[in-house]
């Protein structure tokens, strides 16, 4: 059976959408009088002021560190690590190895990720690589290892 709406398409509902958003639009009018009461009753409230530069300044110093309840300290793992290195170590423009190519790395020292800005420097993928020994388990460096010492076979 099918079912007409009070503007004459047919509906799975009682009525349309567009029929009932008519019918909803009158009930919530408000008139001129209480739109000017509005009005009135939110002239004597202080509007929102923006912070000043110190009180952002003060409410940023109130939520660092161990004042911020997700501080972990010295429990932080890998990623919280390198990103605390990351602001707090400024970024140098060569690599502190071989001072010829850009750094991307953050290389840990000493292999204890611990919060320690000096147990860190900047290198750049090759660098990082070498100092890591990655760059030995890769496959097309061994090839060419090996095609330089003479021997043919590899695996």
């Amino acid at each position: 059976m099918k079912r007409y709406c009070k503007c004459g398409n047919v509906c799975t509902n009682i009525r349309c959408r567009s029929c009932a958003n008519r019918e909803r639009k009158g009930k919530y009018h408000v008139s001129d009088i209480g739109k000017r009461n509005i009005s009135n009753s939110l002239k004597g409230l202080k509007r929102l002021i923006p912070f000043t530069e110190e009180h952002k300044r003060k409410i940023g110093l109130g939520n660092c560190k161990e004042k911020n309840g997700m501080w972990k300290g010295n429990d932080v793992r890998y990623i919280g690590v390198h990103s605390w290195i990351k602001r707090h170590k400024p970024k140098s423009e060569l690599c502190d190895n071989c001072n010829k190519v850009k750094p991307y790395d953050l290389a840990n020292i000493s292999g204890k990720y611990k919060r320690d800005v000096n147990d860190f420097k900047w290198l750049c993928r090759s660098c990082h690589m070498k100092e890591d020994g990655r760059i030995n388990n890769l496959k097309q460096f061994q090839i060419i290892k090996i095609q330089k010492e003479g021997k043919e076979n590899y695996n």
